[in-house]
């Protein structure tokens, strides 16, 4: 309650209660633990429920909700920018971020996705590739240019 009784202050550190209209100074208020037990008792629902989130609990719990609900929005974790449900999130770094660390199928060095084709093409020495000279086909790392 104090952080919004101090946005209704004047001045001088007086306000009027906003629940029997008397003019009371901030050194009037006092916690009270009874009233704060009560608010956070009260039912809420979740914050997404725009969105689709049932959740209705507590007061005192819903921060701790909204830390895991797969209906608020979040960063995807490989900072590409992206956002979206958190439900989705795995779909976005485990499918189609391109930030998102994979491992080269021929040597197992793990690079974002974006890296991967350039590895593949340039650096890789255990990618098949046709040797200029025989024709088979081994890894870059065996092949000889002359």
């Amino acid at each position: 309650c104090r952080t919004c009784l101090e946005s209704l202050a004047t001045r001088d550190g007086s306000f009027e209660c906003p629940q029997g209209r008397r003019l009371l100074k901030m050194e009037d208020v006092f916690p009270d633990a009874r009233t704060e037990r009560r608010i956070l008792q009260l039912k809420v629902r979740c914050r997404a429920n725009d969105r689709g989130c049932q959740t209705i609990t507590d007061l005192r719990s819903a921060e701790a909700h909204v830390k895991v609900c797969g209906f608020i929005d979040v960063a995807c974790p490989n900072e590409c920018g992206e956002v979206m449900q958190r439900s989705k999130t795995e779909y976005l770094v485990e499918g189609s971020c391109d930030r998102r660390v994979v491992a080269c199928e021929y040597c197992s060095s793990l690079m974002q996705f974006r890296y991967l084709i350039d590895h593949e093409i340039a650096e890789c020495q255990k990618i098949p590739v046709d040797c200029p000279q025989c024709g088979l086909r081994m890894p870059r790392s065996m092949v000889v240019v002359l």
